[in-house]
């Protein structure tokens, strides 16, 4: 909301930090994507695979239909989320027109009501779009269990594998004005939006890409066209209201009131094609809400004995763990591991620390990006590293994620091992190399092979998946990175010689830069504090000036 500084070129921040997903290890980069892409859509232009097409004022591109990588990640209770690595044609293309047209978009953004997070371009955060503002969320959510009596909780089913592409031109001019004359907005903003995530998704128009920060966008686009409905349909005062993404929570004065309010957000939700999720959805009295008190209470062992070491430490990691098996939904071991990361590690702890982190691991692998920073920075240093013990727990995981498909623990266990320089050597199972669908998972083995940690890598079979590449699907990330390293051989030129990736190696442009490391823990806490205090200075004017409440 907003368009921020007006010499920020928003196309190369939201290419170089809203391409990859986040979840992706570190050597996924994206900065010469974004540097470059003014040149790129000019040559794809010229040279294909960009074809003009025929719509009115010619401001259809006409582009192939492609595939995204899918990339699991870990959610709660064994749930899973797949994101997306889409392709570069119409992601640069999305970006274009979204960056173009910012001024629009952001009028469509400012109908958001009851968000703290704001939608807009910046190159102050590690991404394009800031993350969801949790802090000013949880404050804003205390302010209105302050003030009521009954909470509505609620969020929405499958929120992004759910949106319908077509809702986007109903979302930014209404859908009753689009339904009696879709000529009229027949290759508007919001129809080439809606036909530009189409490519990037094989054609569906069910569910849009996850890990981009141009979905973030989208979704924010139609969450402000729920937020103005629900606000004309019910009277909703902004305070007592506090929507994260799609997950809500609304203070009324009654359960009748309350009833009534969750009723319209259903249908208000149904309007754009979406549901609320039934088994998230909750009407509850204030004084019968607990919260998160795990959050005090690791905050009191935290604080027991004058630093966070010897006995001191061990008890406030076993608490952790109990806490998360005990609330697995939420993230206490995260928090944890956070406040660990911010103290000072003794050398008489290193040893149990590194026991502790394996266990974490085996409770809830969803923070093993944060085990690999803590531990790659324990090396670094210069801390005794545990090999046979970190090397078994990690052998075992790579092994179960690539017969489970769990591509964000197998990333993540292969990027730590070559961090801590420990060969992966799986025997028996090495067949199952041959057979990962991951392009980004087979890149971080060959990175590991080029260092000779990895001698079981399929290097011939990957060659020949990659021959005959299709810059459609999603090998495209395998076989530009590993011809440009030099680890896969362009068997018939072909892949040099593609339209598409042709300028890419004119340019030498770094998708994955196999010595980008993890950020050393000085740097880590203090962009994590820097954000802190940029937020919490946000969240006070916005309190102060009551805008929310």
């Amino acid at each position: 909301m907003g368009s921020g500084n007006v010499f920020l070129d928003k196309l190369q921040v939201l290419l170089s930090k809203g391409y990859f997903p986040k979840e992706l290890p570190p050597p996924f980069i994206t900065e010469d994507f974004g540097k470059y892409a003014r040149e790129l859509l000019a040559i794809w232009a010229a040279n294909g695979p960009l074809k003009p097409g025929h719509a009115k004022h010619q401001r259809v591109w006409e582009i192939s239909e492609t595939e995204p990588e899918l990339y699991s990640t870990p959610k709660a209770k064994n749930e899973r989320r797949q994101l997306h690595i889409t392709n570069p044609v119409p992601q640069l293309l999305l970006a274009s027109v979204m960056t173009k047209n910012w001024a629009t978009i952001s009028r469509w953004l400012d109908r958001q009501r009851f968000s703290f997070s704001r939608t807009m371009i910046s190159s102050k955060s590690n991404r394009a779009i800031e993350e969801p503002d949790f802090k000013s969320n949880a404050v804003h959510k205390q302010l209105i269990r302050a003030t009521y009596d009954v909470e509505v909780k609620s969020d929405v089913l499958r929120f992004y594998p759910s949106i319908y592409t077509h809702s986007v031109p109903w979302a930014a001019y209404g859908k009753e004005r689009v339904k009696k004359n879709r000529k009229k907005y027949n290759d508007s903003l919001g129809d080439r939006i809606d036909v530009i995530l189409r490519k990037c998704n094989r054609g569906q128009s069910v569910g849009i890409p996850i890990g981009p920060d141009t979905s973030r966008i989208v979704a924010d686009i139609l969450s402000g066209y729920i937020d103005s409905r629900l606000m004309l349909r019910t009277g909703l005062q902004r305070g007592a209201a506090d929507r994260l993404q799609d997950d809500w929570v609304i203070g009324t004065e009654t359960v009748g009131d309350a009833e009534r309010l969750l009723s319209a957000l259903r249908t208000t939700y149904l309007e754009v094609g979406l549901e609320i999720h039934g088994g998230k959805t909750s009407v509850i009295g204030i004084v019968d809400n607990v919260g998160t008190p795990w959050v005090h209470t690791l905050q009191v062992a935290a604080r027991i004995g004058p630093e966070l070491s010897g006995i001191a430490l061990q008890n406030f990691c076993e608490v952790a763990l109990d806490l998360q098996k005990q609330n697995p939904v939420d993230r206490p071991l995260r928090y944890a591991l956070s406040l660990i990361q911010g103290s000072e590690i003794k050398v008489p702890d290193a040893s149990y620390l590194q026991s502790f982190l394996m266990r974490a691991l085996m409770v809830d692998p969803r923070n093993i990006d944060l085990v690999s920073a803590l531990l790659i920075n324990m090396r670094h240093e210069g801390r005794t590293i545990h090999e046979s013990l970190i090397t078994k727990r990690l052998t075992s995981i790579i092994k179960g994620g690539l017969e489970r498909g769990e591509h964000y623990e197998v990333a993540w266990a292969i990027f730590l091992m070559k961090g801590l320089a420990l060969p992966l050597q799986l025997g028996a199972q090495a067949a199952l190399l041959a057979k990962i669908e991951s392009p980004a998972i087979c890149l971080l083995i060959l990175d590991m092979s080029s260092r000779g940690l990895a001698p079981e890598a399929p290097i011939r079979d990957w060659e020949r998946r990659v021959k005959a590449v299709s810059a459609d699907g999603p090998d495209w990330l395998l076989a530009y990175e590993g011809v440009r390293h030099g680890w896969l051989a362009d068997i018939t030129g072909a892949i040099r010689a593609d339209p598409m990736l042709k300028p890419f190696f004119d340019r030498n442009i770094v998708f994955y830069d196999d010595k980008r490391n993890v950020p050393t823990t000085k740097k880590a806490v203090r962009t994590r504090r820097a954000r802190s205090k940029r937020l919490t200075t946000a969240m006070l004017w916005r309190i102060i000036t009551s805008k929310y409440i």
